[in-house]
């Protein structure tokens, strides 16, 4: 998966990318085989094979703030995906969810 694939705008969101998918990482909410970070940019590189882990599963099930409104966070991604994002597989579904988090980090 790559930054690109998300659809953002690199000036604005590039940054948070990486930070990101770390946190992600950290936090147990997904795994990856790799993280390639390409030299000369904030936002450029590769993260390779991120799935969701079990308890990345669970956290879909919860509350969210986005804005004033709460509401869970499988709701969220599915709002994405009914926008023209399709989820093909949990490659997309991690790039949606990252899409979403970076947005929200933000505004």
């Amino acid at each position: 998966m790559e930054f690109d694939e998300l659809e953002l705008d690199p000036q604005e969101f590039g940054g948070f990318f990486f930070p990101c998918v770390d946190w992600l990482v950290s936090e147990g909410v997904i795994r990856v085989k790799d993280i390639h970070r390409y030299m000369g940019s904030n936002h450029s590189g590769v993260v390779d094979r991120p799935v969701l882990t079990s308890y990345g599963f669970q956290l879909l099930e919860q509350k969210i703030s986005v804005g004033a409104d709460a509401e869970r966070l499988a709701n969220r991604v599915k709002e994405v995906s009914s926008n023209g994002v399709g989820y093909a597989n949990v490659g997309d579904l991690i790039g949606g969810i990252l899409g979403g988090f970076t947005k929200s980090i933000g505004s």
